[in-house]
């Protein structure tokens, strides 16, 4: 699989052709599981998941050659976000397990759209952990972790790893510069279209 989020500046130019098999799987490894994640967390049956997630990647699929990135009207993740949430509700409409009502954009409810903002940030801090913790070696991962994470105490966590304080705190000081500069770069749509024109 390949390293999440971390993708070419024109991934959803390249997804435009859609023969482009490396850029699918990319898309894929990218945002279905965020997709699965958001939905999941409403629905329950694996199997269901795993159809919404299918249902919104042929969506995207559909409409990736005609869609134009225009950053004022907001983000790509916003439209995938939208995109998510009424394929889940028209999900459970056929299911019969909700009133049929036409979905649009205006219909879906802000805290649906909070609720799929607050996924995505938490999924883009664990794939920039993921991805972060890579970087360090062993020891400073621990150090980072027991203080920041784990809230240790840095006198008797400096002793346990036979660091000085000052070691611990620059380990973590390290470690987190670049966990913030990794989440902002994840987070960041121009990652994805390149910068706009």
């Amino acid at each position: 699989m390949s390293d999440l989020f971390r993708t070419s500046p024109t991934l959803l130019k390249r997804l435009a052709d859609l023969s482009d098999q490396e850029a699918w799987t990319t898309f894929i490894d990218l945002y279905a599981p965020l997709i699965a994640k958001y939905v999941g967390r409403r629905e329950r049956n694996a199997s269901e998941v795993e159809e919404i997630v299918q249902k919104v990647c042929v969506r995207v699929l559909a409409a990736i050659p005609s869609f134009n990135y225009d950053p004022k009207k907001g983000h790509f993740r916003s439209w995938l976000g939208k995109l998510t949430i009424r394929l889940a509700e028209e999900h459970r409409q056929q299911a019969g397990r909700r009133k049929t009502v036409e979905l649009t954009d205006d219909v879906i409810s802000p805290s649906s759209e909070r609720d799929w903002e607050d996924e995505f940030k938490s999924y883009v801090f664990e794939r920039a952990m993921l991805n972060v913790k890579r970087e360090f070696s062993s020891e400073t991962w621990m150090a980072f972790e027991k203080q920041w994470v784990e809230h240790s105490n840095p006198k008797v966590l400096a002793e346990q790893m036979n660091r000085s304080i000052s070691w611990l705190y620059q380990a973590k000081s390290n470690v987190l510069a670049r966990l913030r500069s990794e989440v902002e770069r994840l987070s960041d749509d121009t990652e994805l279209f390149g910068p706009p024109k």
